[in-house]
């Protein structure tokens, strides 16, 4: 099954802003602990 470029490149797209959101709470996390611990 072949997708659209425009589709392709939009769910992408999508995707990396998923990861991005994810991960960048993931890490505020991580360092919301670290300098509640004093280590930073």
């Amino acid at each position: 099954m072949e997708l659209d470029p425009l589709y392709r490149c939009v769910a992408a797209l999508d995707v990396h802003q998923i990861i991005y959101a994810s991960s960048k709470k993931f890490v505020g996390r991580f360092w919301d602990r670290e300098i509640a611990q004093g280590m930073i």
